[in-house]
């Protein structure tokens, strides 16, 4: 499914990349249902750590004090580690994004993050540090 899967869900030495731009450079993966439920609900997210929702084409912002970005995606290829955006959405607090049809992975991180300038029709890879 992907390179950064662990117990825990946190890879430090997993990366997110749009090209040759790292967009994140922690990956946090929401495992069990209720992770992918409450998504960033009482984290606080570095601007360069991305949380990865598996199997998820809309997002709820209820009860996130902060402001976010969502890239909408679907897998590429068979290695599953690399997603073509399909949308990139800006959240406020208490708000719900628009369904996207075909997405199978949700990105989310703090707005102002790199994950800003990911556009529709981009490939994100998450690459393991060497």
């Amino acid at each position: 499914m992907s390179l950064s899967k662990t117990p825990n869900g946190i890879n430090n030495a997993a990366r997110l990349y749009a090209g040759t731009e790292c967009v994140a450079e922690q990956v946090i993966w929401a495992q069990s249902w209720w992770e992918q439920l409450r998504g960033v609900i009482g984290r606080h997210l570095a601007p360069t750590n991305a949380l990865l929702i598996p199997g998820c084409s809309q997002v709820h912002t209820a009860f996130v004090a902060y402001p976010i970005t969502v890239a909408f995606c679907r897998a590429e290829g068979e290695g599953g580690a690399t997603w073509r955006v399909l949308s990139v959405q800006t959240l406020p607090p208490w708000n719900v994004s628009r369904h996207v049809r075909g997405a199978t992975l949700a990105i989310e991180m703090p707005l102002g993050s790199p994950l800003r300038g990911v556009s529709v029709g981009d490939l994100l890879t998450e690459t393991l540090r060497i």
